[in-house]
């Protein structure tokens, strides 16, 4: 009875995570064509950015549906995805576009600085900053599931996980090379739902950190973030 119990919640995971891999891919259509049929040039970056900009919202979306999977009862997986990207679509504009401004001051700063001697010195530190903004960004869409606070914070918030829990920020770093490297290997998994998995795996395993973060915040429930997400913005 028990193993019927698991392999039938199995089989579940699976398929809410097909599903919302479909609706990834629905929701990525501009980075899909691009990446297929336009070539990378700097007259081209506007569509790269636009699809950079709706990746980070469609994730945004993923994360908070995991997040709230406890809704299927009452809704389809359809409705509570379009649900959760239309909830905060404004403010995960903004957000989204925070990073991809940083990204494209650090990549400009580092086109500067091939031109200037002994380029080799800053490489490594532009690989660090652009690791730790990628760690940060997945650990804010994270934070940005479970809390509701204003873009500063989430950003504060993101800097403070990765100092204190550098454990969880290594699992996200080391996850990604794993997932991209499986996918290299087998390409049909980005098609059966590998970044859904994924995003399921860590919305499973940093259930603790946000508890736990949620007892030291004194926030005992939704409608106190709220509250604080309205004085900082």
């Amino acid at each position: 009875m028990g193993g019927n119990t698991l392999l039938n919640r199995i089989i579940t995971v699976f398929w809410i995570v097909f599903r919302l891999n479909l609706l990834l891919l629905a929701a990525n259509i501009i980075l899909i064509v691009a990446l297929l049929f336009v070539v990378f040039y700097w007259i081209t970056l506007p569509v790269y950015l636009l699809g950079l900009l709706m990746l980070i919202i469609s994730l945004q979306g993923l994360f908070q549906t995991l997040r709230r999977l406890d809704r299927l009862e009452k809704m389809s997986l359809t409705k509570l995805y379009i649900l959760c990207y239309r909830e905060e679509l404004k403010s995960t504009v903004k957000f989204a576009l925070c990073y991809v401004i940083v990204a494209l001051l650090l990549y400009g700063a580092y086109v500067i600085v091939q031109y200037a001697p002994n380029i080799m010195l800053f490489a490594p530190v532009y690989t660090i900053l652009a690791v730790i903004l990628y760690v940060h960004l997945i650990l804010s869409m994270l934070i940005r599931a479970n809390f509701f606070i204003g873009i500063w914070s989430t950003w504060r918030l993101g800097f403070y996980c990765i100092s204190r829990h550098p454990l969880y920020a290594l699992f996200i770093l080391g996850g990604t090379f794993i997932l991209g490297a499986l996918i290299n290997t087998l390409p049909q998994l980005a098609m059966l739902g590998a970044l859904p998995a994924a995003g399921y795996l860590l919305t499973v395993s940093t259930r603790k950190l946000f508890k736990d973060l949620t007892v030291k915040l004194n926030i005992t429930n939704e409608e106190e973030t709220t509250d604080v997400s309205k004085n900082d913005g």
